[in-house]
């Protein structure tokens, strides 16, 4: 991997071409900024599944995240709220809430 790009894994990689977006636990405002390429891999893999440029980031709380702020996600099973929390559970377990912060990364994807 380019050391330039952050990796970033997904339990779930599915991407379209185009704005995709992705919900991390947390403040990753840090971690992330516009412009910034991404190699996007499954979770444990060696090889990137695609590659991404991040647009912007959105920092909130869990409770304030809106359909809005996920009609770009790039996995179609957690484009509503509660087919998010279920993945925010799967993968974060008791460690998410509604008073956790999450940061919402939105990315374009260019295969």
């Amino acid at each position: 991997m380019d050391d330039s790009m952050k990796r970033v894994d997904f339990l779930n990689p599915e991407f379209i071409i185009g704005t995709n977006s992705t919900v991390r636990l947390n403040d990753r405002s840090n971690d992330f900024y516009p412009g910034q390429m991404l190699s996007l891999y499954q979770t444990g893999a060696d090889e990137p599944t695609a590659y991404g440029v991040v647009h912007h980031i959105l920092v909130r709380k869990y409770s304030s995240v809106t359909e809005d702020d996920i009609r770009a996600q790039h996995d179609k099973e957690t484009r509503s709220l509660y087919g998010l929390d279920n993945a925010m559970k799967k993968a974060y377990g008791d460690k998410i809430g509604p008073d956790s912060y999450v940061t919402i990364i939105y990315f374009e994807v260019k295969k």
